[in-house]
């Protein structure tokens, strides 16, 4: 696994202990690991910006409830009391027992269950939620699997085979016109990407073995690193494909993040994953396009993205080899800036698309190379791309795009030249 595991500041110069599948780890400056792997720095940031103590609660090991506690509860369900089952979940809960992942997913199906009245359905949700939260995702281990599952585990569960087709399912849903019901699924939602974001905080040290993780599909010969990503990504994109399912689009983004972090640490193919969210994207109208990359939400990722984007622009009128180039500022500018559409494959009309792409992976790319930190910036930048930020080709190259670009793509590029002063003001 890639990680990052631990930090010093040493002669004020900070540094990070890097671990690379297969290598010994080794200490590395800030301004090294900007410069050829700026994902480890944002997968460490996202994932240790968690403080240990939240997990500290959870160490304790936890088991299911007494059996003479489940029973109870059992009885209750049984005669659909259900706000006495939630009583008394709330009441035997604690960091020492969990509920039964057969309660769980009752529960699960309560909190979406139109038949069941919305304050008890908000009630089942305060409950699972504080399961997460005292005795930590291990508790829902057994949630997701399908051989798990009893037709008793409510309507919910019915036809239940894949955890992805099941999210596919559950975001559909909150397209409904019933806003009551919406709001129910969203809850429904949002506690499982609570899940998954505890999980992974709480594992930060091993992400191999992540609850989310062991949801996706694990080809022969692969065991360490996930190649098999479609159904994931075809779920994750339905509020893109699907206006009326909008309302998810953020718990969706959360669940990608998941998902791109889990890819900077070697556990899911990087290749696959950028090549298969283009497929994806290739075809989405202008406003689900735009919306769906400046949503991506980390800076290393969407760069790897609309690098794949791009290339598969139309470089006819360049040199051979310029497609394979590495991804650096100069071929950002050298390369990226002097490409066109393809002619029909995006309408002449919509020709300010492939402008925002080229801007937005400028931007993208000086982000993801510059670090933040206790009032102090570290850049990742080659002595020959700070050159080039500084030089007049860029400014020149950005007047040129803005040329018969939309308002948006204007905003956008103001935006970018800003980033570029601010770059130039902060180089050494």
């Amino acid at each position: 696994m890639n990680s990052i595991t631990q930090t010093r500041l040493r002669k004020d110069t900070l540094e990070y202990l890097v671990s690379i599948s297969g290598k010994e780890a080794v200490w590395k400056s800030a301004q090294a690991i900007l410069k050829t792997r700026p994902d480890l720095i944002e997968l460490h940031e996202c994932l240790c910006t968690y403080s240990d103590n939240d997990a500290n609660t959870r160490k304790t090991p936890a088991t299911q409830l007494p059996v003479t506690h489940r029973s109870l509860i059992e009885n209750c369900l049984e005669e659909k009391h259900y706000v006495a089952a939630i009583d008394l979940l709330d009441a035997f809960q604690s960091n020492r027992y969990y509920p039964s992942e057969q309660e769980m997913r009752q529960m699960m199906d309560v909190m979406v269950n139109d038949q069941i009245e919305q304050d008890i359905a908000y009630r089942a949700f305060v409950v699972l939620q504080r399961v997460l939260q005292t005795s930590g995702a291990q508790a829902y281990q057994a949630v997701w699997k399908p051989e798990r599952i009893d037709k008793d585990d409510g309507v919910l569960w019915e036809g239940y085979t894949d955890f992805w087709k099941f999210i596919e399912k559950r975001i559909r849903a909150s397209s409904e016109d019933n806003s009551v019901q919406v709001t129910r699924e969203l809850l429904l939602l949002e506690h499982i990407v609570n899940i998954f974001e505890y999980d992974m905080k709480d594992k930060k040290d091993d992400l191999e073995s992540s609850l989310i993780l062991q949801l996706f599909p694990v080809e022969i010969g692969r065991v360490r690193v996930r190649t098999n990503i479609s159904g994931p990504i075809q779920a994750l994109f339905i509020p893109f494909t699907d206006k009326n399912c909008i309302n998810a689009m953020y718990l969706v983004q959360r669940l990608f993040k998941l998902i791109i972090l889990l890819s900077y640490a070697g556990l899911i193919c990087p290749v696959t994953l950028a090549r298969d969210v283009y497929l994806h994207t290739k075809n989405l109208g202008s406003e689900p396009f735009r919306t769906f990359v400046q949503t991506i939400p980390l800076s290393t990722f969407r760069t790897r993205y609309l690098d794949v984007a791009l290339q598969d622009t139309n470089l006819e009128d360049l040199l051979q080899g310029s497609k394979s180039q590495p991804l650096d500022l100069n071929k950002i500018v050298k390369v990226y800036f002097r490409t066109k559409p393809f002619s029909g494959y995006i309408p002449s009309n919509d020709e300010w698309r492939h402008t925002f792409m080229v801007v937005t992976i400028l931007d993208s790319y000086l982000d993801c190379k510059t670090l933040r930190l206790h009032g102090k910036v570290y850049s990742g930048l080659a002595k020959d791309e700070r050159r080039l930020l500084c030089n007049d080709r860029l400014p020149a190259a950005m007047s040129e795009l803005s040329l018969g670009s939309c308002p948006r793509v204007e905003f956008l590029i103001r935006i970018v030249n800003s980033n570029i002063s601010s770059q130039i003001a902060h180089m050494d």
